[in-house]
């Protein structure tokens, strides 16, 4: 327990170094965005080695799980790649387009946001992960969605939902194969600052950051696709889906409920794709009465 618990400590305090470097990196960054022509661009503009130094010593001393580590360096070579682009334009002293540097401000924050992570994550088995499928567990689902829901208060960003199920679940007689082939098209799909859950039974809940109705279309249509395309999906395996995007006020455990009893009333279809229309709890019970 002494050593798990000094594990622990010792990963918040190196989290908390990272944090301080990289936000300091940002703001160089930043100002070199808002200001091309100004001395500062002659700044060195390098990101710090801290969160790599981090990493290799996580991984020699296996105090993080792979899946975790793995979805952290994969985020963070993006946002080196984002940033790239924003500090060879300022080097020529010109200011970099408007979506190129949000693009960088987005993945600058899922990087932080995933940094941060790690302290909610400890207190959950697993450290957040769940074990069949590598993906976020069903216990801390609610948690990170309505720190999603308060992003959508505070800052506007959108984010929506896709409630994603194996059609005709039960019938297949090697499930575990069904969920490993259906999860590897799931991480096809999806960002490096994309969520996805396992909520057993052969559904997952889709979290796509920065992200409107539209694109949670464009995901499903890509999901849709590679299901079907994949060489390894020899039982002919389909998906239905559920899309909605939360607005502020939403309760999480009320919205999934609501999603999946959409997704349910198409239990004898395949290949369903609804796009979830928030309805009173008396209009619903009205619905269900009329059949």
């Amino acid at each position: 327990m002494t050593l798990e618990y000094e594990q622990k400590t010792e990963t918040f305090s190196a989290v908390a170094t990272i944090l301080d470097d990289y936000i300091q990196w940002y703001m160089q960054v930043s100002t070199a965005v808002a200001y091309p022509n100004d001395a500062s661009v002659e700044d060195d503009l390098s990101s710090p080695n801290s969160f790599l130094d981090w990493v290799n010593a996580s991984m020699e001393k296996g105090s993080l799980l792979a899946d975790v580590l793995d979805n952290l360096v994969g985020l963070y070579t993006d946002l080196l790649a984002s940033s790239e682009i924003l500090i060879q334009t300022v080097s020529d002293h010109k200011k970099p387009d408007y979506q190129d540097y949000l693009d960088f401000k987005n993945l600058f924050d899922a990087f932080t946001g995933r940094l941060r992570r790690l302290e909610r994550d400890s207190a959950a088995e697993g450290a957040g992960m769940d074990e069949k499928t590598g993906l976020r567990s069903q216990k801390v689902m609610e948690d990170d969605l309505k720190k999603e829901i308060e992003r959508v208060a505070r800052q506007g960003s959108p984010f929506s939902l896709v409630l994603t199920r194996i059609d005709n679940y039960l019938s297949f007689e090697d499930k575990d194969s069904v969920i490993e082939l259906t999860v590897d098209n799931i991480k096809k799909c999806m960002r490096t600052f994309d969520d996805a859950y396992y909520m057993d039974d052969g559904v997952f809940l889709l979290s796509l950051k920065q992200a409107d109705m539209i694109g949670a279309q464009a995901a499903t249509t890509r999901l849709q696709n590679f299901i079907k395309t994949d060489e390894k999906n020899r039982d002919e395996v389909t998906l239905s889906y559920c899309m909605s995007e939360p607005v502020s006020g939403d309760e999480i455990d009320e919205l999934v409920n609501n999603m999946k009893a959409d997704l349910e009333s198409y239990d004898d279809e395949e290949d369903v794709v609804l796009k979830f229309i928030e309805l009173s709890p008396l209009q619903r019970y009205i619905d269900e009465i009329n059949g």
